[in-house]
């Protein structure tokens, strides 16, 4: 996993939301693989975060699967 990809991007979203301690990985906190929405996949994460125009959770297809 390329950790610095995932701290850019998170860097640019405007949703990030910093999980639980206990379930983050980089020591750094304003990464992907910290955030509240990243789901594990076994190839990489997935980002689930609501969308805000219809409060609804994108399907599993709807979002960009990193690795």
């Amino acid at each position: 996993m390329k950790l610095e990809k995932s701290r850019f991007r998170a860097r640019q979203c405007q949703r990030f939301h910093p999980d639980d301690e206990d379930e983050q990985v980089d020591d750094q906190l304003r990464s992907c693989v910290n955030c509240a929405y990243r789901r594990w996949l076994p190839s990489g994460y997935l980002c689930r975060h609501p969308d805000t125009s219809t409060n609804q959770v994108p399907d599993q297809n709807s979002k960009t699967l990193f690795s």
